[in-house]
């Protein structure tokens, strides 16, 4: 018996879309191991080969040094019908490039990216499949207006905001499920906090801040650490560099001055252990980063936002009293510091305790899915 397919369409502009498809497939996999084939097709390049480069090195370029333009446009966008009238446009010059999204003939399509949710709804309706369409929305917040699409047979929502501004957007309730972040299986493991202190050869007692300075080392990261550095005796500051290498080779340089032991790593895909370790958990205010953190139920100060498009993310995490927003690097260091007292790291673990919406998010979204539609 040929089993059913599930494609995921996302983006590899930025990792976050593509990061969310594969935990919602490994979820699958973990809890209906072998019943389904899988399939992660990146939208964006099937429809621009030649383009896919550009776009995602203008995204950076934009959002590391032009961030008012970034958020003038990301508003603009939000308030206009710009985006959905080049959703369906797009649809049109690049049908033909898309295609591989009908031949692989899905039973259920999960669209990961919210360009593409119009564009396949449409090749299926062309093609006569009649595979559902779910959409996974990464913003933990309000929603922005390329994410809605009346072609969507249900929306899964990270949290209770998200939900309220689907609604808010005109979406029907009855098509909005709450479910929680999905998130890699790797976060929802559990690890022995002495066992990993001997790996990394980090003394008892000493406090940890895992600092993730994003995958282009966004912002002013040598400042932050040099004022975290300075502001916290007796800690170790691990720095995940991702793919910047040369900021990597900076921290690694002798030429530094250490106040506290670094260990500075580039990309990892160790990052729960990582986390698992850390008592202060520093990072930008990407959907992916925060849920992660949310998920592993650690402090969590968010030292970088996108504007428009995360600081939804950062509100989020205020408001559920998990951690705070420092974006200046002057004040970065003593806020680190006053997150790491006991009184405090109790505040937030407590805060932790009596939030329970992704606590197995995993295991719902998947037997949602499974259930629902297969």
């Amino acid at each position: 018996m040929q089993k059913k397919k599930i494609v995921y369409l996302t983006s590899n502009m930025g990792s976050g879309h593509r990061m969310t498809a594969i935990s919602i497939r490994d979820a699958i996999e973990a809890y209906y191991p072998k019943k389904y084939d899988h399939e992660i097709m990146d939208v964006l390049s099937m429809a621009l080969p030649t383009m896919e480069k550009i776009a995602g090195s203008l995204y950076e370029a934009s959002v590391k040094y032009s961030k008012p333009s970034y958020k003038a446009w990301f508003n603009i966008t939000d308030k206009s019908n710009l985006l959905s009238g080049f959703d369906k446009s797009n649809y049109r010059a690049f049908k033909k490039n898309l295609e591989p999204i009908a031949d692989a003939k899905p039973d259920l399509v999960v669209s990961c990216f919210p360009f593409a949710s119009y564009s396949a709804e449409q090749l299926l309706k062309d093609h006569g499949i009649k595979a559902p369409l779910v959409s996974t929305i990464t913003d933990t917040g309000e929603v922005h207006s390329a994410w809605v699409s009346k072609s969507v047979d249900t929306f899964l929502a990270p949290t209770n905001e998200t939900a309220f501004f689907l609604e808010q957007r005109g979406i029907s309730p009855e098509k909005v499920q709450k479910l929680g972040f999905p998130v890699r299986q790797m976060f929802y493991e559990k690890y022995d906090k002495e066992k990993l202190r001997k790996k990394y050869e980090i003394d008892e007692g000493k406090k940890v801040v895992l600092y993730f300075s994003g995958a282009w080392g966004f912002g002013p990261v040598k400042d932050k650490i040099k004022a975290i550095d300075a502001a916290i005796e007796d800690c170790v500051i691990v720095i995940i560099c991702g793919k910047n290498e040369k900021l990597a080779k900076y921290f690694k340089s002798s030429r530094l001055h250490h106040h506290n032991r670094k260990v500075v790593l580039g990309y990892v895909d160790y990052v729960a252990e990582l986390m698992a370790l850390a008592d202060l958990v520093v990072t930008k205010a990407g959907g992916i980063s925060v849920m992660e953190t949310v998920t592993m139920k650690k402090p969590i100060l968010i030292s970088e936002i996108v504007p428009g498009q995360e600081e939804p993310n950062a509100r989020f995490i205020e408001s559920m009293g998990f951690g705070y927003t420092e974006t200046d690097a002057d004040e970065l260091g003593e806020r680190a510091k006053f997150m790491l007292l006991p009184e405090e790291q109790e505040r937030i673990n407590q805060n932790y305790a009596n939030y329970k919406l992704n606590d197995g998010a995993d295991k719902r979204i998947a037997d949602y899915l499974v259930k629902k539609y297969l």
